[in-house]
């Protein structure tokens, strides 16, 4: 049992030191990008600047191997004309879509939380003072006892919401914008 745990032990530290030795040659190979410690440099007649010891980067013309296309002309590409028309396909898909957009009924989106309180005359008046200010938005007056909610709108996104509460800041100072599950095309 000790032989065949010392002879693991040896495998596994010959395995170490192979693995050690590959990467140390890899890495012996390769240098480092960049400048070198030497930058010694010297002005042409030309008042051109060059670094001595530079390597001589190679040029070659590849031209010769580049394939050979000629140019489209104008009149071959007026001349394709359209072979798989999807006009009507798209149309019925675009019609079922529609018809099952009309059935959708709830969306996520934001309300205004204008009133929460347990006194129902302020709830109601509140409620009267909004439906002056803004008859176009709907009221959502909910009461969960003791609570009284006055919600007002049907917004899908935060921008609209904003822009109503700015105009009940002056009723309703407290009012916040809250996310809520709204009616979607729900007449007055």
């Amino acid at each position: 049992m000790k032989n065949k745990i010392l002879q693991m032990k040896k495998q596994y530290q010959l395995l170490v030191t192979v693995l050690f030795f590959g990467i140390l040659s890899a890495c012996a190979g390769s240098k480092a990008s960049g400048t070198s410690g030497d930058n010694k440099t010297a002005t042409t007649e030309t008042g051109k600047t060059v670094r001595k010891n530079a390597k001589k980067v190679r040029t070659e013309d590849l031209s010769a191997y580049r394939p050979k296309v000629a140019a489209p002309s104008e009149t071959a590409a007026a001349a394709i004309a359209p072979t798989n028309h999807v006009n009507e396909k798209v149309e019925m898909l675009l019609d079922t879509l529609a018809a099952a957009n009309k059935n959708i009924k709830y969306a996520q989106g934001y309300r205004i939380l204008v009133y929460t309180g347990n006194d129902r005359k302020t709830a109601f008046d509140l409620r009267k003072t909004v439906v002056n200010q803004l008859p176009e938005e709907r009221e959502y007056l909910t009461y969960v006892q003791p609570t009284f909610k006055l919600k007002i709108g049907d917004f899908y996104t935060r921008m609209e919401a904003n822009e109503v509460l700015q105009q009940l800041r002056n009723i309703a100072p407290n009012a916040s914008i809250i996310s809520e599950q709204i009616n979607v095309n729900r007449p007055k």
